[in-house]
């Protein structure tokens, strides 16, 4: 089984002898690799729809992980009655859904985070924030031409005080002056500018506001 890079790229920010609920776990292949990568010793294997969840459910028996993949029909966290957990993961699903998430599930204090959002970044970093989690990771993968922001967080006593740039575009990204979160902004600034054939005001000013992101990885 072949893994996608930014499914690589989410099992290589998480810690070995991890316990993990993988939230939104589709077909189940991050669970998977997981446990064949020796990277975890158990998995939950979690979504809300019971398609993808059966064809999680034969993957799992045609790798025989049954005993090491538990497969959960929920909502989130809301059928889960699971205590020894050590990372959530939440990839491919949208910013404000995972957002809802984080602040309506009871989530232990000593769990890393490890979050992809398809859209709105903002939103998880928001809510993040709201949280009490300091970002102490991220990563930008470019896969299939689609730019994808990985988010890690973990609660933390003193939090950093991120600017509203750093919380759409991600201060560690920021920070590393990242060449995927370059390439994903000037790819934004030209689409932008393609549409901003009158001199709209609003895009003028999204477009200002992309340019000087982009300045401050430069």
């Amino acid at each position: 089984m072949r893994l996608s890079k930014r499914l690589k790229a989410i099992s290589g920010l998480i810690d070995k002898d991890s316990i993990v609920l993988d939230i939104g776990c589709d077909h189940a292949y991050l669970s998977i690799d997981l446990i064949n990568s020796h990277k975890s010793t158990k998995v939950y294997a979690i979504d809300n729809k019971e398609a993808p969840l059966l064809e999680a459910k034969k993957n799992i028996k045609d790798f025989n992980l049954e005993s090491k993949i538990i497969p959960i029909l929920s909502d989130g966290l809301m059928n889960v009655n699971v205590h020894d957990y050590t990372h959530i993961v939440m990839a491919g699903l949208g910013g404000e859904l995972i957002a809802n998430i984080l602040k309506r599930d009871t989530i232990k204090d000593d769990v890393t985070l490890i979050l992809e959002p398809n859209i709105n970044a903002y939103a998880v970093r928001e809510a993040l924030v709201s949280l009490s989690y300091s970002i102490i990771n991220e990563v930008m993968v470019l896969d299939s031409n689609v730019y994808y922001p990985i988010i890690v967080a973990r609660k933390e006593s003193i939090l950093p005080n991120y600017s509203f740039t750093e919380l759409n575009f991600g201060p560690i990204l920021i920070k590393t002056k990242s060449k995927e979160l370059k390439g994903y902004l000037e790819r934004k600034i030209s689409i932008l500018e393609s549409k901003n054939t009158a001199n709209n005001i609003a895009l003028t000013n999204k477009i200002n506001f992309y340019k000087e992101a982009l300045n401050e990885i430069k």
